[in-house]
């Protein structure tokens, strides 16, 4: 929990004008990053909604029945 935690994972979104975003990220691609850095997370354990806004933002991750991580995602525009 505590490594997770300490962890930024970064994600990109087509930008158009006026800070507006294409796309979202999805729990899918959640997962993805998770498994790159060596995470073994159920996908369905990822909680919240897509993020649709540049900026930063956090998930919930249900690691064990009473045991929650928060992680931090920084959604960037290319």
């Amino acid at each position: 929990k505590t490594k997770l935690e300490s962890m930024e994972f970064k994600f990109k979104l087509k930008e158009g004008k006026g800070g507006s975003v294409f796309g979202s990220i999805s729990h899918k691609q959640i997962h993805v990053a998770l498994t790159k850095e060596g995470f073994k997370i159920d996908k369905r354990s990822i909680h919240g909604e897509p993020i649709a806004h540049l900026g930063y933002d956090s998930v919930e991750i249900q690691l064990h029945k009473e045991v929650v991580a928060k992680i931090k995602i920084k959604v960037e525009g290319n």
